[in-house]
């Protein structure tokens, strides 16, 4: 006990020695916390570094453990208790703010790697900061039952590093993130540790699955609905499979199917690819996607295949229509990629070239010429690229996701694009420029920013040119008691140049929740506000976090005789309803004002999703492109 008080405040340093806990104290080590539910001794291998903290969970455990014990002497009660609570004590210790992904293995960088062993957790109420964690309630046991673990050959080929090589924290760091971008694992943890009496290290890879099964659809009424199932991680295999009807009277057809094939880091070569067979009223598709993008930096080649048939509908704005077009494309479309390291591993630094052709042939299509309907025509295209990138991952929390760790990118990207446009009326030049700029500040938050400009060159011509930017900021972690608050400001925008009056962008693809026949241009701006409360408490596994949001659309139209602007300012209440170890992550619910109704369109709005809020993007995406107006 008093080793225990003289290191309150301070880091020891245990020779192999018993260190005592009470109830009210917490170990803290390097890359763990350890909180006792009751005294406990603990033996430490000799030179572990340690600080021993209060427990500031403590009170709130008196008060659950006293509310367990007393719901407990009743069947029905302790049902209830079991549904309704959860554990307070197994913290994900990042506390919300930004740490360099790489710090966790500085002390070990450089030795040996002796062993790699697997360790996965429970699904729903297990912890890779707490593997000790044991499912507590009825479901947990209920889903761990039915659920058929990853495949620990599959987890194995997904590594990239192996026995006998020398620690690099890069790699872990890297593969950490690799890990946890798989759709079927929630949350992944690397930690090393000193093998005993020697200089080499034991890696623990640690993961947790989500609940691969996901209800998909969605109800409007009885004559437009769809209902499906999805898998995501078939067999523990890694295969995703899903499948889903769709109903739509009128409609042709009235009865449709979207069934969808995809595997991720196919046995660990970083190539993903998916089979699409989509046929529904409003859409056909059937295609095969292969890619293997620059994901980390020390991969050389890259590149991808895209082959399919394709029939969907655009919208299209006249001075005095508006209607859709429908029209039907085979597509062809390839690139390949190469990377070249530029200055030493720790710098991260590099120039990645790229070469795509792609083929478009309609099959049908509404009229078309020289002049107008440009979209339709048939074309082949030619376009190559060059990056300069360099950029690193902070692990925080609490930024779109309830507590597990999150990869933020942070650096800079400057990517030159051109190229040609071979159609059936003539050919085009195109030149784009993209660039991207991410940074955290301390006490000021992370902000990212994505210029884009580009355009196309008929001999001295410029035409369809465009102009995007995104601003995306979130504030640093506020605590509110228990209550976590992050505020969030997005701003996006597009300009076209010499657009002609067939193409047109509308605000919907910007801003949330609004619907009507006005709301589309040669302009668009939006602007976001927003903040959210991450709740302490649980259901299930279930999170809440309410939010509320402020938000401004803009619309210009200058290609008319009579110039058209309008602006349509909204805001509203929402909440997200999420458990981690779900595929389908995240319920959003929210209700809109806005103060300036679109023509046709709704003062109200009311909203529910499945799908979960973006934020990064563009960083690792570097396969050729024009810019989408």
């Amino acid at each position: 006990m008093i080793l225990a008080w003289s290191a309150l405040f301070q880091w020891g340093n245990a020779q192999g020695d018993t260190v005592f806990l009470t109830a009210r104290q917490m170990l803290i080590l390097k890359d763990s916390v350890f909180l006792p539910r009751q005294d406990t001794a603990i033996l430490l291998p000799a030179d572990t570094r340690y600080k021993i903290r209060k427990n500031p969970y403590w009170k709130s455990e008196v008060f659950y453990d006293s509310l367990e014990t007393k719901m407990s002497r009743r069947w029905l009660t302790r049902e209830l208790h079991r549904l309704l609570f959860r554990n307070p004590t197994t913290q994900n210790p990042l506390g919300g703010e930004p740490v360099k992904s790489e710090s966790f293995f500085a002390e070990f960088a450089g030795r040996p790697i002796a062993s790699i062993s697997i360790r996965q957790v429970p699904i729903l109420e297990g912890s890779v900061w707490d593997t000790s964690k044991t499912v507590f309630s009825g479901l947990g046991g209920f889903l761990n039952s039915w659920h058929i673990s990853t495949s620990e050959k599959l987890l194995r080929n997904r590594l990239r590093f192996q026995v006998g090589d020398p620690l690099d924290g890069y790699i872990l760091s890297d593969n950490e993130r690799l890990l946890r971008n798989l759709d079927f694992i929630e949350d992944a943890r690397i930690v090393a540790f000193e093998a005993g009496g020697s200089d080499s290290v034991h890696v623990v890879v640690i993961t947790k699955d989500r609940f691969p099964w996901t209800p998909e659809g969605g109800f409007g009424s009885f004559s437009d609905f769809s209902v499906g199932l999805g898998n995501q991680n078939v067999a523990g295999l890694g295969f995703q499979l899903s499948g889903k009807y769709v109903y739509k009277n009128p409609g042709n057809p009235a009865s449709g199917f979207d069934i969808r094939l995809r595997a991720q880091n196919v046995r660990g070569t970083l190539i993903d690819g998916e089979i699409q067979a989509i046929r529904t009223w409003d859409r056909l598709r059937y295609g095969l996607v292969v890619e293997r993008n620059f994901l980390t930096p020390d991969i050389r080649f890259g590149g991808g295949v895209e082959i399919s048939y394709d029939g969907d509908s655009t919208f299209v704005v006249n001075p005095d229509t508006a209607f859709r077009n429908y029209f039907e494309v085979f597509v062809q479309d390839y690139w390949i990629g190469r990377s070249f390291s530029l200055g030493p591993e720790t710098q991260r630094t590099n120039l990645i070239t790229g070469l795509r052709v792609a083929n478009y042939i309609y099959q049908e299509r509404p009229r078309v010429s020289r002049d107008s309907n440009e979209l339709f025509q048939n074309r082949f295209i030619l376009l190559g690229n060059a990056s300069l990138t360099r950029y690193r991952f902070l692990k925080s929390n609490y930024i779109l996701s309830f507590g597990i760790a999150e990869d933020v990118p942070v650096g800079y990207r400057l990517t030159f694009n051109a190229g040609g446009d071979f159609n059936e009326f003539g050919n085009r030049f195109y030149a784009g420029l993209q660039c991207a700029y991410a940074r955290y500040f301390d006490r000021f938050g992370y902000l990212i920013l994505i210029p884009q400009v580009g355009g196309f060159f008929d001999g001295r011509r410029f035409a369809n040119g465009v102009v995007r930017a995104k601003v995306g900021y979130y504030s640093p972690l506020w605590n509110l008691g228990r209550i976590r608050i992050r505020n969030f400001v997005l701003l996006d925008g597009v300009k076209g140049i010499l657009q002609p009056v067939s193409e047109n962008v509308r605000l919907d693809e910007f801003m949330r929740d609004i619907r009507g026949d006005d709301i589309g241009g040669e302009d668009v701006f939006s602007a976001r506000l927003e903040s959210i409360w991450f709740l302490p408490w649980y259901l299930y596994g279930f999170q809440l976090a309410p939010y509320g949001f402020a938000e401004f659309g803009l619309v210009n139209e200058p290609r008319f005789e009579t110039d058209y602007r309008r602006s349509f300012p909204s805001f509203g209440l929402g909440f997200r309803l999420r458990n981690e170890s779900l595929v389908f992550q995240t319920l959003d619910m929210r209700f809109t004002y806005f103060t300036n109704q679109p023509v046709n369109g709704q003062s109200f709005a009311f909203f529910i999703s499945l799908s979960a809020p973006r934020l990064f993007e563009l960083f690792l995406r570097f396969k050729p492109e024009v810019i989408r107006y």
